[in-house]
């Protein structure tokens, strides 16, 4: 009778997890996230045996929760809960299941749900690692006269619905991620069109109805709007409109008047989801139907030109939606690459001169939008100063990042010949403006040095000699590199000649200064997105490598390989935690020369690996040549040439199952970005022993049962 009842409850809890192993693999393959949630609403109502389940999505921005997916008539997508309202929002802010078997006698539940007919009710959060990002909730009607009881949650229920939370949640994580690139990727896209279409117009006139029918289709936009500033009379004239803005056209707004004017002096984008609450709307009755509102102003060379307007429309009684975040980063950085094609519009059209300089200056772009890759767009940019200035002995390309506030040498050209920048040691941007870089930098405006050796008396300098190493520069020009409406650089030039440089050199290296940091930036972003993009397909592979296998030593090969892969480490390595001997043992690795790695066993808390283990930290050593630092695997090191050395433990559901550990020939920097791809595909790796750990443990049960069972029948 045991035994029966034994198997029985073993055949339940394969069966269960064969369902999830099934529903986490229809998951997997989804990669929109709106199909995703209404998968996950309707396999959770099969899964929990009910008739409707709804999913909540957090919202960090709001700090609430959105009903992102439902599956039940009487529930409506979009609503908001405050976390603690409700059963779903005290879920939320619990992170903790709960069970309510008579919701309709529930105190605190959700008054828009007063008049639902639900008895019991079951809600569990969805975590990934440890982070909330949802709640998913099922629960059964209470039907009028039926004969039998509503059913009662019980803690089976809560696992398995927890279980399948936390698998929905990891994909939902995933898709989010694929998501943000996808709309990183449409919004690289859509400047592009934008840098394109300017490229094709020579005066402003021509270029804003471009600019202006791009963003309202990139934006969808009902009115968009350039309003410029006249310099002399500080006016605002709406120059150029389309839409539900094109009545306003050649209308001038008196100085100091009007939103535009309002945008132009804080020299910040104005947001509004309802512009006729605001009172400083200029000829408001002209916009009874705009609502939603964004000004963004046009700022050149610290010049403000005018403002760009977007708006949507009230129509047919319905509020449009308001602009987000990434719509409004998206106007900025068209404004700033339109602000910059206007200046130089304005700069050819003064002069002749000018004219002939501005068509470099334009094929600098045209060279730099060709290509994506930073090195070549420090050569183009490079080459392209020279061309327009030739009797430049020395280029310099210094990017600052002000989160560690220093300022380093990107790129350098020494009589034509690329400089190895490496040698020269960044140095720290002085905020107060001393120093020639950190003043241009402070000050966003350009330096022209006539005598560069009194200018840097007293201060620190490395000198690059050139190929007459008789002569030194004697004279700089210092330019902003302005992108987005701040300064990610300097564009520095340097002469053999004392006093060689003009203000009229300056104004055209501006130009160019910001067309290059426009092209940095935007390979930066690309860069960057790129990376995004590709660690999240090899989390997918390693997704689907796991799920498509229960043996551990191919799930771990397939993590350990897109870790080295894509962060570029020499080798790598798991050590599985014996829980019974509390020892860590190699299972699986890449990378290595020798099987030195094959004898590592080590118990908790000894060397490097057990520290992290017992700790359930990071550990990361940085020069492992250098003693007392505590790796004890001196002979590993030895044989296989190894420099540096991270290791990060693996933990699944709250208990370290093994650590992952890393090796590099040579020093290994582990940024922000790094580190956080690194903690994700350790948490894949401890998600692959848990569930091969399981599977195992289920199958060996299994066994076991089959074989007492059969001594029980051979006994009868």
């Amino acid at each position: 009778m045991y035994s029966a009842r034994l198997y029985e409850q073993i055949s339940l809890r394969a069966s269960e997890f064969e369902a999830l192993y099934q529903l986490a693999a229809d998951l997997s393959s989804q990669t929109d996230l709106d199909a995703l949630l209404r998968t996950t609403v309707q396999r959770a109502r099969i899964l929990s045996g009910t008739n409707g389940a709804s999913l909540f999505l957090f919202d960090s921005e709001r700090n609430d929760l959105v009903l992102a997916a439902v599956n039940d008539p009487d529930l409506h997508a979009g609503a908001h809960r405050v976390l603690g309202e409700g059963l779903s929002g005290r879920v939320a802010q619990a992170k903790q299941p709960l069970i309510i078997n008579d919701y309709q006698v529930q105190q605190g539940r959700s008054a828009e749900y007063g008049e639902t007919p639900y008895a019991p009710a079951l809600a569990v959060p969805m975590l990934y690692q440890g982070e909330l990002v949802g709640v998913l909730e099922v629960h059964d009607r209470a039907e009028p006269g039926a004969n039998e009881p509503p059913r009662q949650f019980d803690e089976t229920d809560v696992r398995l619905l927890s279980l399948f939370a936390n698998a929905a949640a990891g994909a939902v994580y995933s898709t989010r991620w694929l998501d943000q690139a996808r709309q990183r990727l449409k919004e690289l896209d859509a400047l592009a069109k934008v840098s394109s279409a300017l490229r094709v117009a020579a005066t402003r006139a021509d270029m804003m109805p471009i600019v202006l029918s791009q963003l309202r289709e990139i934006l969808a936009a009902d009115g968009a709007m350039f309003a410029a500033l006249n310099p002399v009379t500080q006016e605002i004239v709406d120059e150029s409109a389309q839409g539900s803005l094109e009545s306003l056209t050649g209308l001038i707004v008196p100085p100091g008047e009007g939103l535009s004017a309002q945008v132009l002096e804080a020299r910040q984008v104005y947001v509004s989801s309802n512009l006729q609450d605001d009172l400083r709307v200029y000829a408001l009755s002209a916009l009874k139907s705009v609502r939603s509102a964004l000004i963004a102003p046009l700022i050149a060379q610290d010049r403000a030109l005018g403002a760009i307007w977007v708006t949507r429309d009230q129509k047919d009684g319905i509020e449009p939606p308001a602009f987000t975040q990434s719509e409004i980063n998206l106007l900025m950085a068209v404004a700033d690459i339109a602000a910059n094609a206007f200046q130089r519009a304005s700069l050819f059209d003064q002069t002749t001169h000018y004219a002939e300089r501005l068509v470099t200056i334009n094929e600098i772009g045209r060279a730099l939008a060709e290509t994506l890759d930073l090195p070549v767009v420090y050569e183009k940019i490079s080459r392209s100063v020279l061309d327009l200035l030739p009797d430049t002995a020395t280029i310099y390309i210094s990017l600052v990042d002000y989160q560690t506030k220093q300022i380093s040498v990107a790129y350098g050209l020494q009589d034509g010949e690329p400089i190895n920048v490496s040698s020269l040691p960044p140095f720290p941007l002085d905020e107060s403006g001393k120093g020639n870089q950190s003043q241009v930098i402070s000050s966003g405006e350009p330096l022209i040095v006539p005598d560069l050796a009194e200018s840097l008396k007293g201060k620190p300098v490395v000198y690059v000699k050139g190929s007459d190493k008789e002569l030194y520069t004697k004279s700089a020009l210092y330019v902003p590199m302005r992108a987005e409406g701040r300064v990610i650089g300097v564009l520095q030039l340097q002469s053999y000649t004392r006093d060689r440089y003009t203000t009229s050199d300056a104004s055209l290296l501006e130009l160019a200064a910001n067309t290059a940091a426009v092209a940095i930036q935007n390979t930066r972003l690309f860069s960057q997105l790129r990376r995004r993009v590709d660690q999240l397909s090899a989390i997918h592979s390693v997704d689907t490598a796991i799920s498509s296998t229960t043996d551990l030593r191919v799930s771990l090969q397939a993590v350990l390989e897109t870790i080295t892969r894509q962060l570029k480490f020499d080798a790598a390595d798991v050590l599985l935690l014996n829980p019974v001997t509390l020892m860590l043992q190699y299972v699986a690795g890449v990378g290595f020369f020798t099987a030195e790695i094959n004898r590592t066993a080590l118990s908790i808390g000894r060397d490097k690996a057990g520290l992290a283990a017992l700790e359930r930290r990071i550990v990361q050593v940085a020069d492992l040549a250098v003693e007392d630092v505590g790796f004890m695997r001196t002979n590993l090191v030895t044989v296989e040439r190894f420099a540096s050395y991270v290791v990060v433990p693996l933990i699944a559901k709250g208990e370290v199952k093994g650590v992952l550990e890393i090796f590099h020939r040579s020093p290994l920097d582990m940024d922000e970005e790094r580190t956080s791809f690194l903690e994700m595909l350790a948490g894949q790796a401890a998600l692959a022993v848990d569930n091969a750990l399981l599977f195992e443990s289920l199958e060996k049960a299994n066994i076991e049962l089959t074989m007492s069972y059969d001594a029980t029948i051979e006994g009868w």
